[in-house]
């Protein structure tokens, strides 16, 4: 399912399997050191309807959902997904160290507030790039890096 808007077309087709463990180890162990590889296994299998009803009934950082009702926290969330909750506090607008060598091919100037292509990553970053996108923001703008995707890659990479 997909919708267009101002910023192009946005792909929401969720994980289904994990699938890729097998295909890109290298990933998968750059997960697992992290500690997410865990969540990403809690989540497999997940039930569409059930995460929908979850997401309808969240405002703010409460929950409704039928008769339960109760507030999300970090520590709740650290919980449910045995990621820890460790780590600087850091929002989307606040800047950040970036070595573009590392990361990006030559000659490419990031426009964090435009995104970057995927494209211009360097072959070995794009992966781990989209499996963030697709089990922790969930963005659905697959071709657009964002700041908050490669800041979540320098916390995997401890940076």
């Amino acid at each position: 399912m997909g919708k267009s808007g101002k910023s192009g077309k946005i792909n929401r087709a969720e994980p289904t399997d994990l699938t890729w463990i097998e295909k890109l180890p290298d990933c998968a162990e750059l997960f697992q050191q992290a500690g997410w590889l865990n969540f990403f296994r809690k989540i497999d299998g997940y039930n569409a309807q059930v995460s929908c009803k979850f997401a309808q009934g969240l405002k703010d950082d409460m929950v409704i959902f039928d008769a339960l009702k109760f507030k999300l926290t970090v520590g709740l969330i650290a919980e449910a997904t045995g990621i820890s909750n460790e780590g600087e506090p850091w929002f989307k607008k606040l800047p950040f160290d970036f070595e573009p060598h590392r990361y990006l091919l030559p000659n490419v100037n990031p426009d964090w507030n435009k995104g970057i292509l995927i494209q211009n990553f360097r072959k070995e970053w794009v992966e781990p790039i989209r499996i963030l996108q697709s089990y922790v923001t969930c963005e659905g703008r697959y071709s657009y890096v964002f700041k908050y995707h490669f800041r979540f890659l320098q916390h995997m990479v401890g940076v």
